[in-house]
């Protein structure tokens, strides 16, 4: 490479606008062309790694002729340091495998020097994976200390925390990483088991990596590589809120069908033959319509104090109860008018996130008139049983019965000793008392629903007024 002297009395600076720097320079560089001295975008200046070039061109001045050269610096949050770790060495035909208890290295190692304690100091010959290298030389060793320079390590930019939050979504922030090409793989994978802390939130909750984009090149500065990651906050607070609740209100799925008037009263249209053998059939449209109860969403949050990992089993035992008592503050219910559908924690939430509260939502259905808290079932007995036929003159109306005869004939009145039977099945209601204990005692009751305190969950939605 060609040693270049900056002609340092004509360097400007501006400032960009993600915080970084921006530089023009100049180089005579006599008959040689930009390319030729590494001033072409992608390199950076002479003496200034950190600098990398986006634009250069040729200039005469007082009898020079000058390369300006345009370049960006990023502004980082994070200094390079050293990295340290604990590494073991087996050394086999002229290399040392070097084996460490973390994932401490990264490609761009190969060339630099490592520093293994009572042992010396090595040359990274290849990299292996993130927690194996080999180095030149016998660096046999067992649990010793290694240290290296982060010459070539990944950097966070200083302005790139952008804090994100609207009034329906999460907290979420985008950090923007510049790293070594050959590095961005595995700096993806570490970034991926990274997360944020949102200090602005209530909660000062911690967020995962919810995506993450990666770039062989940064636009604004081409000698690095960009990885921009997006935290998201586990739930958001505004929705899942501390010591409150926020309701949100849905429809069932139910349905019920079209009513028909009949002799000036209403009964629902019949899909088959009733008692009376007389019933409905729909010859066009439908005879069911939506009919929706209310479904009411609750959400909060509850901390992690007062909710360990094993008290779910006390939220799980809400589900399928009502509510002992009227609930003013959820569709103003009367006694026995809500029902728990579900209960559960927010979406993508799980317990190891680092947040201080657990963000829970409940589930109800208000039906007016109440659930009923149990099912009464009745014995029944079907069965088959033998009838007389009555004969066709037989129109039911008179006081006397007359029976077909096998020969066809007309019965005596009454008399249904010689009548043509035939088979029937009979489905008659039967009598509990000769059942075992307790199915009779309680004459074939089931309790369905139990009934429940729900005065913690009506409280979380008494708001103090602002």
């Amino acid at each position: 490479m060609v040693e270049l002297e900056e002609h340092r009395a004509l360097r400007e600076y501006a400032v960009l606008a993600d915080g970084g720097t921006a530089i023009t320079a100049y180089f005579p560089i006599g008959d040689r062309e930009p390319d030729e001295c590494g001033l072409t975008p992608g390199n950076t200046l002479p003496r200034d790694g950190d600098a990398g070039v986006v634009h250069s061109s040729v200039r005469r001045r007082d009898g020079l002729r000058l390369a300006m050269v345009r370049a960006h610096k990023a502004e980082y949050a994070d200094e390079l340091g050293q990295t340290t770790g604990t590494v073991t060495g087996v050394h086999a035909a002229g290399a040392t495998t070097v084996t460490a208890t973390a994932e401490i290295f990264y490609p761009s190692l190969v060339g630099n020097d490592v520093a293994i304690a009572d042992t010396g100091t090595f040359t990274v010959a290849s990299y292996v994976s993130r927690s194996a290298v080999t180095v030149t030389g016998d660096a046999t060793c067992a649990d010793k200390t290694i240290t290296f320079d982060e010459a070539s390590r990944l950097l966070s930019e200083s302005l790139s925390d952008a804090y994100r939050w609207s009034r329906t979504g999460r907290w979420t922030a985008t950090r923007r990483w510049h790293c070594l090409t050959a590095d961005r793989d595995v700096e993806v994978q570490r970034l991926g088991a990274t997360k944020h802390q949102f200090a602005a939130d209530d909660y000062s909750v911690w967020g995962k990596p919810a995506d993450i984009i990666c770039r062989g090149r940064d636009p604004n500065y081409p000698h690095r590589a960009l990885i921009e990651v997006t935290y998201e906050a586990p739930f958001n607070p505004r929705e899942y809120p501390l010591a409150k609740a926020t309701i949100e209100m849905r429809t069932s799925n139910d349905t019920r069908r079209l009513q028909q008037a009949v002799s000036g009263t209403y009964t629902d249209i019949e899909t088959r033959p009733d008692d009376d053998g007389y019933y409905y059939r729909p010859i066009e449209g439908t005879n069911e319509v939506p009919a929706g109860n209310p479904v009411f969403i609750l959400r909060s949050a509850i901390l992690k104090a007062d909710l360990k990992a094993d008290d779910y089993q006390t939220l799980a035992a809400m589900k399928g109860t009502i509510n002992n008592a009227a609930c003013a503050n959820i569709g103003n219910a009367a006694q026995y008018e809500l029902r728990c559908l579900d209960v559960a924690t927010a979406p993508h939430f799980v317990h190891d996130d680092d947040t201080e509260a657990i963000p829970v939502m409940w589930i109800v259905e208000l039906r007016d008139g109440g659930w009923h808290q149990g099912c009464k079932v009745e014995r029944r007995r079907r069965y088959p049983k033998a009838k007389p036929v009555l004969h066709p003159d037989d129109d039911g109306t008179g006081d006397d019965r007359f029976y077909l005869t096998p020969g066809g004939a007309k019965s005596a009145a009454n008399d249904d000793s010689n009548a043509v039977m035939r088979t029937v099945i009979q489905d008659l209601a039967a009598d509990l008392k000769d059942l075992p204990a307790p199915a009779a005692a309680d004459d074939g009751y089931r309790v369905c629903y139990a009934a429940a305190a729900w005065t913690t969950v009506n409280a979380l939605l008494s708001w103090n007024a602002p």
